[in-house]
């Protein structure tokens, strides 16, 4: 009795590390992913989702995940080989390669550091520093360093990073102002296809970020920033209002006014756990008229809440006149509820999927085709058994 204890908790702590890494790129392809860097493609009533036997929501998509896995940035064949944008792995974990940075390592004998030159063999070994356990490394046996330096010599080769705080209590404020005038400014954001956003007549920019930690291993974060920024706005077709509907996110559509506009950027952030136990998130985007304070129209709105992480989450995004978005997750993704715009599509695992369309469609399917019940306003019901329709 007592081993199926330890096993059932062996089983969830397990689940919960699983689950907490929702947001990695291995993730993707899968139904559970958590990330906001993937951009899909198509109706999301088109998804086919069988995992972890075939999972498919285009570009992501598995088959007996997690042997093979593709996105628009990787490729997987576990465990032979895989591709993380620049990163290659062979034999994972053993051998990896970046052909970007020309770093390389074959566990446990080799590292190679494509900047300096540095070529490593390695022996296990552990350093702890004040409260920190820092980090486990292989040291060098065998060492070359610039040029034709050899010896044994204190480098890792290969870490796993714990930096568990012991105790930690920490208050960190900071205030950054600019002024003046900024003509052709470019901020470059990670997106599919590195969308670029750039900032033109920009007189006068104010970021203040406060965060607060407090209580053993981390457990409470609470992060606070404010953005505040002041431009020109103008009329649709100028350069002017064009940067500034990139700013925010393009919420106002062809609502602009002349003068100065002035956007307040607010972010609140607060966790427990590092997102495991509890976790908030509220961002919104609100823009004013200069000299009357009045408000000129909503930006984007977003809301993220978790509880126990795997167990139940809840995000909201609202862009005015544009999105209106919403997600809901229970039971670690054994249910799943997502509302874009009045569309609604639904998934129960195993394999049920639920979509309605505000204008009036409907999808259930059970297995993909197994069963799957079809109707459209347009081109009316379809009905498939076994894989066979037999209802046009």
């Amino acid at each position: 009795m007592k081993s199926i204890k330890l096993c059932i908790v062996f089983a969830f702590v397990c689940m919960a590390m699983f689950f907490a890494g929702c947001k990695t790129e291995q993730m993707k392809s899968t139904p559970f992913y958590e990330g906001d860097d993937i951009k899909y493609a198509g109706a999301i009533e088109n998804r086919l989702n069988l995992w972890p036997i075939v999972y498919w929501r285009d570009p992501a998509g598995s088959v007996i995940w997690p042997i093979v896995s593709f996105t628009d940035d990787h490729f997987a064949f576990r465990p032979i080989y895989s591709r993380y944008k620049d990163e290659h792995n062979f034999l994972w974990p053993f051998g990896r390669y970046d052909s970007t940075t020309g770093d390389a390592r074959f566990f446990p004998v080799f590292d190679y550091d494509g900047k300096s030159g540095d070529v490593t063999t390695a022996l296990v070994g552990r350093h702890t520093w004040q409260d920190h356990i820092e980090w486990w490394w292989l040291t060098p046996l065998v060492g070359h360093k610039s040029g034709d330096t050899y010896g044994f010599y204190f480098i890792p080769a290969v870490k796993w990073r714990c930096n568990i705080n012991l105790e930690k209590m920490d208050r960190l404020m900071n205030a950054e102002r600019l002024d003046g005038s900024i003509v052709g400014k470019s901020k470059p954001e990670f997106d599919r296809k590195n969308n670029v956003t750039n900032e033109v007549f920009r007189t006068e920019s104010r970021h203040a970020h406060e965060s607060f930690g407090f209580l053993s291993f981390g457990l409470t974060e609470f992060f606070q920033r404010s953005r505040y920024l002041y431009c020109h706005g103008g009329d649709n077709g100028r350069i002017s209002g064009q940067s500034f509907r990139d700013e925010v996110k393009k919420a106002a559509g062809n609502d602009w006014r002349e003068g100065d506009v002035r956007t307040v950027a607010f972010t609140e952030e607060y966790k427990f756990g590092d997102d495991l136990l509890f976790g908030f998130k509220k961002t919104r985007v609100v823009n004013f008229d200069y000299d009357s304070k009045a408000k000129v129209f909503d930006g984007e709105v977003s809301n993220t809440r978790s509880l126990l992480g795997m167990l139940w989450s809840c995000r909201n995004e609202r862009v005015a006149g544009a999105r209106d978005y919403s997600k809901r997750t229970f039971l670690w993704y054994l249910w799943r509820r997502e509302e874009l715009n009045g569309d609604v599509a639904v998934d129960v695992f195993p394999g049920f999927t639920y979509d309605s369309k505000k204008s009036g469609g409907m999808n259930v399917s059970f297995l993909w085709r197994f069963f799957r019940y079809k109707s459209d306003p347009s081109s009316g019901t379809a009905v498939d058994i076994f894989f066979l329709p037999v209802w046009r």
